[in-house]
């Protein structure tokens, strides 16, 4: 489900951040993070529940759990423009900037 939650994803969060271009691109960061994130609790399917419960049911897996925590990391950066400043300078091992 990785390829439908990414490109919902970047949608959401355009839709969202359309008018706001000073976090556009850390509240699109934060965005496609948190689309993937609901499908982080395959680990616990797969490694803990031994695959008895699908993982749709698990309240981790809830789309308004994950929108209402992306839109407070995105408050909490806005507010936060040093923490917004470092977020926008991440390299990756290479040195490539990523942001």
């Amino acid at each position: 489900m990785f390829i439908a939650h990414l490109p919902a994803g970047y949608l959401l969060t355009r839709g969202i951040v359309r008018k706001r271009e000073t976090i556009w691109r850390p509240a699109l960061a934060v965005g496609l993070i948190f689309s993937l994130a609901p499908d982080l609790d395959l680990f616990y399917f797969y490694l803990v529940d031994g695959r008895r419960t699908p993982h749709h049911d698990y309240w981790t897996h809830a789309p308004l759990f994950w929108l209402a925590a992306a839109a407070l990391t995105v408050l909490a950066l806005e507010r936060n423009p040093i923490t917004l400043h470092h977020s926008l300078r991440l390299r990756n091992s290479c040195g490539i900037r990523l942001g």
